[in-house]
């Protein structure tokens, strides 16, 4: 299905605000795109943690849940 012609309905301005919103959202996407960063997110989204805990839940080494914060 075809994305509807927006530009035509939209001035310069709203087209700017969205394509820098646009721009935002995959700099976003792009530094949670790491499994390893998404699972640390994850574990992150219940409350803080300390390096040591997301070692555990992870069940990985520190020096990886570092680099990947």
């Amino acid at each position: 299905m075809p994305l509807p012609d927006m530009s035509s309905e939209m001035g310069n301005d709203e087209m700017d605000r969205i394509a820098k919103s646009a721009a935002e959202a995959a700099a976003f996407l792009k530094a949670i795109a790491h499994e390893g960063r998404l699972m640390i997110l994850c574990n992150l989204a219940s409350g803080e943690k300390s390096v040591t805990e997301l070692e555990e839940l992870l069940s990985t080494r520190q020096a990886s849940v570092s680099q990947q914060l």
